[in-house]
């Protein structure tokens, strides 16, 4: 899932309702008789689609608390499976520094030692 996958479901048919179809109950889910109302329900039939066929981006207030709930804990998931990536790329960032580490020293020891060989070397054909 994506944030696209959100605001597709956000979008508003606000052109196909009426004045008192948008105004709604207080609260959303209900219209006062006991039953649900979904004449006006977002989730319904197909996004109105605006030029260059992008999908029109709602803000909150057209969200039921239901839907921001959802969109919410969604959020919340993906920051915790981004947080568990970037943690697991530390790890590896870390373990890369160390295996650098180890190659610089032992390059360091390397160069040394062929120093060492070389004075050696170079002492040996002055005598």
């Amino acid at each position: 899932r994506s944030r696209s996958t959100f605001f597709f479901l956000m979008e508003s048919r606000i052109g196909e309702l009426s004045p008192l179809e948008l105004s709604g109950p207080e609260d959303p889910e209900e219209d006062g008789s006991g039953s649900v109302d979904v004449s006006g329900s977002i989730l319904q039939g197909t996004p109105e689609r605006t030029s260059g066929d992008r999908t029109q981006e709602t803000t909150a207030d057209n969200c039921t608390s239901e839907e921001l709930e959802k969109e919410l804990a969604f959020l919340r998931e993906e920051l915790s499976d981004r947080s568990d990536e970037l943690e697991k790329t530390q790890e590896h960032l870390k373990a890369l520094k160390d295996v650098f580490a180890m190659q610089r020293l032992s390059a360091r020891e390397e160069t040394a030692k062929l120093r060492e060989e070389l004075e050696a070397a170079h002492n040996a054909n002055r005598q």
